[in-house]
C-alpha cells in the first residue's frame, strides 16, 4: 500500500526529494536525497543532518517540474566524457533548485504575514470564483439541453407529418383498387347472368319445338 501524501505536499515530489535537499542543491551541494526504504521517515540527507524532512509544497509544481528535468539531464551527463556537459548540467540543477527554493521562501513569508481572517477571506474568494465558474458551466449545459429538446420536438413533428401523408395516400390507393375490383366483379356477375338466361331461353325453345313436332306427327298417323 503506498504511503499517503502529506496534506499540502506536492504528490510528484512525495518521498522523492525533500525541500531541504533542494536547498542544498541550490547552494551547489549535490546530496543523497533518496529514501533508504519504504519505512524511512526521512531521506538520507535529512537523516545525516538530523533534521526534519520537509516536503515540497503543492503550489510549487511548475518549479519542481523544471528542477526535476534539470536533475535528469545532470544524471545523464555524469556518464559523459565531456567535462563541459557536466558543468552545464550542474549549473542547470543549481539554477532550477534556486528558483524552487526561492518560490517556497517567498510564499512562506507571505503566509506568515497573513492573519487568520485573511486566510479565510482568500479561501472564501477562491470558493466563490469556483462556484461562479460552476454556475456558468451549468447554465451552458441547461441551454444545450433546451436546444436539444427543441430540435427533438421539431424532428418528431416532421416524422409525424410524413406518417400522416403516407397513411392518407395509402387509403386513397386502397379505395381506387377496391372500386376497380368491385366493377370487375360486377361485370363478371353480369356476364354469368346473361349466360344463364341464354341457356334457359334456348332450353325452353327446344322443348316447345319438340312438342309441336310430336303433335303434328300424331295427326298424320291417324
Amino acid at each position: 500500500m503506498p504511503i499517503p501524501t502529506t496534506p499540502g505536499a506536492l504528490p510528484a515530489a512525495h518521498r522523492v526529494v525533500c525541500l531541504r535537499s533542494v536547498r542544498a542543491m541550490a547552494r551547489g551541494q549535490f546530496v543523497d536525497f533518496e529514501f533508504a526504504s519504504a519505512s524511512s521517515k526521512k531521506c538520507a540527507y535529512c537523516t545525516l543532518q538530523n533534521e526534519k524532512c520537509n516536503p515540497v509544497p503543492a503550489y510549487a509544481g511548475a518549479e519542481f517540474a523544471v528542477f526535476w528535468e534539470a536533475l535528469g539531464a545532470y544524471e545523464l551527463a555524469l556518464g559523459s566524457d565531456e567535462e563541459g556537459d557536466r558543468k552545464a548540467s550542474e549549473a542547470g540543477v543549481r539554477s532550477a533548485a534556486y528558483e524552487l527554493a526561492s518560490c517556497v521562501q517567498v510564499a512562506t513569508a507571505q503566509f506568515k504575514n497573513l492573519s487568520a481572517v485573511d486566510v479565510l477571506l482568500a479561501s472564501h474568494y477562491q470558493m466563490a470564483e469556483e462556484n461562479r465558474a460552476l454556475r456558468g458551466q451549468l447554465s451552458e449545459m441547461a441551454e444545450a439541453m433546451v436546444a436539444l429538446a427543441k430540435a427533438q420536438a421539431e424532428l418528431t413533428a416532421k416524422v409525424g407529418g410524413m406518417g400522416s401523408v403516407t397513411a392518407r395516400g395509402g387509403g386513397r390507393r386502397a379505395g381506387r383498387e377496391g372500386g376497380r375490383g368491385g366493377r370487375r366483379k360486377r361485370e363478371r356477375g353480369g356476364e354469368k347472368e346473361d349466360e344463364e338466361m341464354g341457356g334457359t331461353v334456348e332450353g325452353g325453345s327446344n322443348s316447345e319445338l319438340s312438342s309441336v313436332h310430336e303433335f303434328l306427327s300424331g295427326d298424320e298417323v291417324e
